[in-house]
C-alpha cells in the first residue's frame, strides 16, 4: 500500500497495517504482507516507536507520536501473517 501511493501523501500507519493483515488472509498471502509490515517498521524512531501517519516522501513521522493504534496494528498484522503462515502449513 505505502509503495503505491503518489509522492507527498501521508499514510495512515494504523490503516496500512489493517491492510497488511487483509492481504495474508487473501490470496495475495504472507508473501505480499511481510514486505508491507516491514515497510511500516522502517519509519520507527531509534526506540521502535511508531507515529499516527508516514510522509510518504521521506519516510518521516508526523501526527501523533507516539501513537497506540499504529503499535496495536504492528501487533496484529503480526499475528495475521503467523496465523496465515501456520494455516497454510498444516
Amino acid at each position: 500500500m505505502l509503495n503505491s501511493l503518489p509522492s507527498g501523501t501521508r499514510a495512515i500507519i494504523g490503516a496500512a497495517l489493517g491492510l497488511t493483515g487483509i492481504a495474508a488472509w487473501e490470496n495475495r498471502g504472507v508473501s505480499e504482507a511481510r514486505p508491507r509490515s516491514a515497510r511500516c517498521r522502517q519509519s520507527e524512531d531509534g526506540l521502535g516507536l511508531l507515529a499516527e501517519e508516514i510522509d510518504t516522501r521521506n519516510d518521516g513521522l508526523l501526527g501523533n507520536f507516539p501513537q497506540a493504534f499504529s503499535h496495536i496494528g504492528l501487533i496484529n498484522a503480526a499475528a495475521d501473517i503467523d496465523r496465515v503462515r501456520e494455516a497454510r502449513e498444516t
